[in-house]
């Protein structure tokens, strides 16, 4: 395998971040009739996406080997409640990385641009939101150095 190329997305790159998107989302829809995606989502993604690559407060990183995109992670930085006494944090989210090139150090690359792009800003609180059946994401986050944290999130259905 050639040399991984980390870099800040940009317009040109929309519609190849779309489609790593997109695959995210499928990722996910095994988790539930929750995760399933609906009728309005890919509109949404590719909005969701352009947002982000447009945005002050989030970068993309894109992960390439031979020119192909082969990975993607979003850095974001969130004001918190007011009286918190950090006001600002950052999270790593819509990390995803074709299958093949899994396990070959390109999340941690993507992580470590992630990482530099936090502390540049300031930022030295990170979090990121797992689903708990994502055994493999799981175990990468802690070996990053993440842990759990006393917050979770209950949920219930109403018929």
């Amino acid at each position: 395998m050639n040399d991984i190329i980390i870099r800040k997305a940009t317009k040109k790159d929309l519609s190849e971040l779309y489609k790593l998107d997109l695959k995210l989302y499928q990722y996910h829809e095994v988790l539930g009739d929750m995760y399933r995606i609906g009728a309005k989502a890919e509109q949404f993604m590719k909005e969701d996406v352009a947002k982000m690559v447009r945005s002050r407060t989030t970068t993309i990183f894109i992960a390439e080997i031979d020119s192909k995109l082969v990975g993607m992670a979003a850095a974001k930085i969130h004001k918190t409640f007011p009286g918190h006494s950090i006001s600002r944090v950052g999270e790593v989210s819509d990390i995803y990385i074709l299958p093949a090139y899994r396990k070959k150090d390109v999340a941690s690359k993507l992580l470590g641009a992630c990482d530099s792009w936090f502390v540049k800003n300031n930022i030295h609180e990170l979090s990121v939101t797992i689903y708990d059946k994502n055994t493999e994401a799981t175990a990468f986050w802690k070996k990053k150095g993440y842990t759990k944290h006393p917050m979770f999130m209950l949920r219930r259905e109403l018929k």
